[in-house]
């Protein structure tokens, strides 16, 4: 039987890759606003909080990399092959376009990806890797787990954060899994010392609280990037406190309200908005922009049309193409 849902945590998934979609639209237009520093500065850190929320051991390391390699790591590879590289290189063959050839290794140079949004599937899986790492190692001090877990997530997440500031990249986004680590182990730990899942005395202050936390977000947001792990001329200080600030924000709406039908199943199924949002976006776009002189029209529009269109995409990916949708396993558990 399926295990029952925690109804604000789609929604807080929902609104998170709405903001993503219309970051991917908003760029191909030149209509800036004033909330774009504040999106940035929570809107991947929710994912990685939600991930770190849910963490479970599993059956071990085995087990446990048996799922994640199900619910990440082989969408991630289905749609690079697809997307990034098998259709560029067929367009190029028929069409003798001037594109560069797309090589099966290009995932190691994000600028190669032409499914860019996908990025995330990888930095999460190796995410989820650290910190099994990081459990296992804090197992092993019995009494002081919590606070090696601590001093070794604040460790990898400062280093992470150090390379950003500094222009210094890894390869396949490994430099983001680190930075991005400790919103995963905040997750993990709001799970374990609150009850934040469940209904609480403190939920009436639920819209108060994410009020000022948001306002917090907006006053002291900078210029980030988690995907190109660009941190420069940021503080420490500032990308977490305003990221932890902002996420918790969301999840405080997201549980008063509970539930917004369309937008909680968007982020039920946000894996499949994730991967293949992209493709729509890069169609529309020109083509809104041609005959739509209004660029924030034309944004609007091209958000309302791609998210309307998975009322129809999502069954259609859950009935044909579920083991690449983290939806079946590929690899059997048992």
């Amino acid at each position: 039987m399926e295990k029952k849902r925690v109804e604000f945590i789609d929604l807080a998934k929902g609104f998170c890759i709405i903001l993503v979609v219309f970051n991917h639209i908003h760029k191909g237009f030149d209509a800036p606003y004033m909330l774009a520093d504040s999106f940035k500065m929570f809107r991947m850190p929710l994912y990685f909080f939600l991930s770190g929320l849910f963490f479970k051991r599993y059956e071990g390391f085995g087990g446990f990399m048996k799922r994640k390699t199900n619910k990440l790591l082989i969408p991630f590879a289905f749609f690079f092959l697809l997307t990034s590289f098998l259709v560029p290189n067929i367009i190029l063959y028929l069409t003798q376009s001037l594109f560069k050839l797309r090589l099966l290794w290009s995932f190691f140079y994000p600028e190669f990806f032409p499914n860019f949004p996908i990025w995330f599937l990888l930095c999460l899986f190796e995410m989820n890797i650290i910190f099994y790492l990081i459990y296992l190692i804090a197992g092993k001090c019995k009494n002081h787990e919590i606070l090696v877990m601590t001093i070794l997530s604040g460790i990898i997440g400062y280093v992470g954060y150090y390379l950003g500031h500094n222009q210094l990249n890894l390869y396949m986004f490994l430099d983001t899994a680190m930075s991005a680590l400790p919103f995963f182990y905040v997750g993990f730990i709001t799970r374990k010392y609150t009850t934040i899942l469940q209904a609480n005395r403190i939920d009436k202050f639920n819209i108060p609280i994410a009020c000022v936390l948001m306002l917090i977000t907006y006053l002291f947001a900078c210029h980030i990037d988690y995907s190109t792990n660009n941190f420069i001329q940021v503080s420490f200080l500032r990308v977490y406190g305003c990221g932890l600030a902002g996420v918790f924000a969301v999840i405080f709406i997201s549980k008063a309200i509970k539930k917004l039908p369309y937008i909680s199943y968007l982020g039920r199924y946000s894996i499949m908005l994730l991967c293949t949002h992209f493709i729509i976006v890069s169609y529309l776009n020109p083509r809104l922009k041609s005959f739509i002189s209004s660029d924030w029209v034309a944004i609007f529009v091209s958000l309302t049309i791609t998210l309307a269109l998975y009322a129809v995409i999502i069954p259609f990916m859950k009935r044909f193409m579920p083991h690449v949708t983290a939806q079946k396993d590929v690899i059997n558990i048992k």
